[in-house]
């Protein structure tokens, strides 16, 4: 069987490409470009040092330029935090099982309760939660 990897040349990708190859999967990785710089070559020759084959793949560069257009544009972080300031009543407390309504509190119940210990608190340290508690008065 063929599998293709996306490749940046990390640990994670490269992990996720001998996993493979021990699975007895026909492995090809494939490394992504934009063509504004030659940032591929790193990968290639991490790929080449492990043995796999890899392609380029020469992605459109518009692609790219739109994304950055969108970052400087504050898309994201930045728009979600002035539009709920403008729409909600939000509350801010430390995260815990009353107001954390995410996979987290559940991921961390579950190695708490797997592991007996305090493990969850070091992967998920507390942090402070963010809650919609109602619509902001006009």
């Amino acid at each position: 069987m063929n599998a293709g990897v996306l490749y940046s040349g990390g640990k994670d990708s490269s992990i996720m490409a001998v996993i493979l190859r021990k699975l007895d999967y026909k492995v090809e990785l494939i490394i992504v470009n934009f063509g504004i710089l030659p940032s591929w070559k790193a990968a290639a020759q991490s790929a080449k040092n492990l043995g796999f084959t890899h392609k380029i793949l020469e992605a459109d560069e518009n692609i790219l330029l739109e994304g950055v257009d969108m970052i400087l544009a504050g898309f994201g972080y930045k728009t979600i935090n002035n539009l709920s300031k403008k729409l909600f009543k939000v509350k801010q407390e430390l995260t815990n099982i009353n107001n954390n309504s995410d996979y987290e509190i559940e991921i961390r119940y579950i190695i708490d309760q797997l592991r007996g210990d305090e493990t969850a608190s070091r992967i998920f340290p507390e942090h402070m939660q963010s809650r919609v508690i109602g619509w902001r008065e006009k």
